[in-house]
């Protein structure tokens, strides 16, 4: 086969592959819903209907692709998907499913450990083609990433800098961390929406503070820290950034879905549930104990749980 006939079937294999296992969203549906959907012919050949594109694990690899996309908006850089093809492209087999679900699923997630702990969570990061296109044992890129060097403590010391505020490369690292809440919670109305304002739970610029006063532009301030910070959309930001932590509670629960996971983010619906009832308990033991909570959350699905934090 000539280079130009390779690559014109490469382009059409590509595109088949893009449409029958990456998500959409769903036009017919008013909420817009992300689905993973193939179109199938009927027998008489004349008509056609939409399909899961797997029989199991479809919900994770909707929820896990979602996450990434509404992470990078713009389509420049949205290399999530160039790994997703990629590897698509290699493993896809002629038949009924053409992927196996779960060899599929497993790695996207290795691709998000990979992401966060070569990309967004290291003092050198590593070139994104490097990530994609250079990795031939993604467990054995992770399991090197933890001995590059690095003390346990220092490893903690580093993956907690990059989730502060201002050091945060990549909104992913909350949407990672609201895909483990998810897998690991009961949420079935969340979904992955675009939210890029990085909110500030306890605002930092609140007028007479009482709790930050001192520290508040000190280097390790908790009011930057990942305990104190959540992600919202852009026009929720607009509503509530300066109001004080039990009035933004009292704003999302008017909402009466949003135990089943009806809002923003699942990390902020664990930073209302600690101080639910309690209006003025959000302070800084509380931020701690919230930022501890999460970041072991998020080092079991790095699959850093040697890696914990107390």
């Amino acid at each position: 086969m000539s280079q130009v006939k390779t690559f014109i079937y490469s382009l059409l294999k590509s595109k088949f592959i893009f449409d029958h296992f990456i998500i959409k969203r769903n036009t017919q549906d008013s909420k817009g819903q992300w689905t993973l959907n193939k179109l199938i012919k009927n027998e008489d050949k004349k008509n056609s209907y939409y399909k899961n594109s797997f029989e199991t694990d479809t919900d994770k690899l909707v929820m896990l692709q979602s996450a990434f996309h509404v992470s990078t908006p713009t389509t420049n850089y949205k290399h999530w998907l160039n790994a997703v093809l990629y590897y698509a492209c290699k493993h896809y087999k002629h038949g009924e499913m053409g992927l196996n679900s779960v060899a599929y699923l497993d790695h996207l997630e290795e691709i998000a450990r990979a992401f966060m702990l070569k990309r967004y969570l290291t003092d050198e990061p590593d070139d994104y083609h490097k990530i994609i296109y250079q990795t031939s044992d993604f467990n054995k890129l992770l399991t090197e990433h933890t001995h590059d060097n690095l003390s346990t403590d220092n490893l903690r010391i580093q993956i907690k800098q990059y989730l502060r505020y201002g050091n945060i490369r990549n909104i992913f690292v909350f949407n990672y961390l609201d895909y483990l809440l998810w897998l690991n919670g009961n949420y079935p109305k969340f979904t992955f929406t675009a939210r890029s304002s990085v909110e500030h739970f306890y605002p930092q610029n609140k007028r007479n503070d009482s709790i930050f006063l001192e520290d508040k532009d000190a280097k390790d301030s908790l009011l930057h820290s990942f305990g104190n910070l959540c992600l919202i959309s852009h026009s929720l930001n607009s509503r509530v950034s300066n109001d004080m932590p039990d009035v933004k509670v009292k704003y999302f629960s008017q909402n009466g879905n949003m135990q089943s996971g009806q809002i923003d983010s699942l990390k902020l619906l664990k930073m209302i549930d600690c101080i639910q009832g309690k209006p003025d308990a959000w302070d800084k033991k509380i931020i701690a104990q919230h930022e501890t909570e999460m970041l072991n959350i998020m080092l079991q699905g790095l699959n850093l749980a040697g890696v914990s934090y107390e």
